[in-house]
């Protein structure tokens, strides 16, 4: 049936118009290193990636102290 959502939640038609779009987001290699007070440092987010176009929603989920937040700032 025609319009039945694919894995991923896009239908086709949209899969192929968005090859011709322009994201109004894209994030590449994303790393946010954050420094404790002993001075030592840990990453919060490393090699993040991803394009967000127009009419598409992106949700961030996963564990706490994941780095969900950080990504979103």
């Amino acid at each position: 049936m025609r319009g039945l959502l694919e894995a991923g939640g896009i239908r086709q038609e949209q899969r192929e118009e968005r090859r011709f779009m322009e994201p109004i987001l894209e994030v590449k290699n994303l790393c946010v290193n954050y420094t404790r007070r002993e001075k030592e440092s840990f990453a919060a987010v490393d090699q993040v990636s991803f394009c967000l176009y127009p009419g598409e929603v992106l949700g961030i989920v996963g564990e706490s102290g994941c780095g969900k937040s950080t990504v979103a700032r």
